[in-house]
């Protein structure tokens, strides 16, 4: 069953808008359905709220979903996250901070073994299963590999330019297009909005024979599409985190999917790169294409 069901609320609000008794029930009752889909913890363990952020992100997603359907109605009063929600928001994000501003406190083991294991699952026949391991050799988020990103061989010269002053020659690489940010998800196709800030594509190295990732890749669209990152989010989520916790513990320790992203960055730093730990960062910012890559720094190699 899907987790999120916007439409059939927006449905149900329709005939009843007219009561706000009855919308504010309405509200309440879908919160209280998404809050124990989502499994959500009012006790913190390591900091973190177990459900929390996927909740929050659910609302946001109902709150415009409301908004597009009328940007004053009275729904948006009554669908929001409530002050202890607020509260537990803003001790987690305080907790990632600090660590963040931390030393790594991670260790990656066995990198053949994780790298070995990734390039079994790209073939394996859980559609679920491949995301991972094309997300752990490439260093993508788990929705581009399924699908907002457009994967293709990459220009050697341009790869060489971009990634020789950092030591790096010695490996493949990918042109990715069409990147995932949080102000596309809504979107109804891979045809990102034009913002000049926003990059929109990266050249990347990758822990594998570039060949066999694409294949890999073609074969898991062929598999398994998505039509939006909506029922992408409500048919994954839970298993991908079901199932990266069971093949990657082992090296990463307890994980979620987007812990793959972090490991890829400190693996090619550390196996390819040819750069002082003080660049660590800005290595991250160009394979991320991010600017501001420190909660990744996760994890060092053994």
């Amino acid at each position: 069953m899907a987790i999120q069901r916007t439409e059939m609320f927006l449905a149900q609000l329709q005939k009843i808008e007219h009561n706000p008794l009855l919308v504010e029930k309405l509200c309440n009752d879908e919160l209280a359905f998404l809050r124990q889909a989502y499994e959500v913890k009012d006790e913190a363990i390591n900091g973190v709220y177990a459900g929390l952020r996927v909740y929050l992100n659910a609302i946001a997603r109902y709150r415009k979903a409301i908004y597009d359907y009328d940007n004053t109605h009275i729904a948006r009063t009554y669908f929001k996250m409530t002050e202890i929600d607020s509260l537990h928001k803003a001790n987690q994000d305080q907790t990632a901070k600090m660590r963040g501003l931390s030393d790594t406190d991670s260790t990656i083991s066995n990198i053949d073994g994780y790298i070995e294991l990734s390039v079994k699952l790209c073939n394996a026949t859980s559609y679920a299963d491949n995301i991972l391991g094309i997300a752990a050799l490439t260093g993508r988020r788990v929705s581009e590999v399924a699908y907002f990103s457009t994967f293709n061989h990459c220009d050697k010269e341009a790869f060489n330019r971009l990634y020789n002053q950092y030591g790096i020659d010695e490996c493949d690489g990918l042109l990715v297009e069409n990147l995932a940010k949080k102000e596309n998800y809504e979107m109804k196709d891979r045809r990102l909005k034009h913002n000049e800030s926003f990059v929109n594509q990266v050249i990347i190295p990758v822990l594998y024979d570039a060949d066999y990732i694409l294949q890999a890749i073609e074969d898991l669209r062929c598999k398994k599409s998505f039509d939006s990152h909506t029922q992408f989010h409500n048919q994954a989520s839970k298993e991908l985190s079901k199932r990266v916790k069971k093949h990657y513990d082992e090296f990463l320790g307890r994980c979620a999917s987007h812990d793959l992203r972090k490991a890829y960055c400190r693996i090619v730093f550390d196996y390819y790169a040819d750069m002082p730990e003080k660049a660590v960062l800005d290595f991250y910012s160009v394979i991320l294409a991010q600017n501001s890559p420190g909660n990744y720094a996760k994890f060092s190699c053994e």
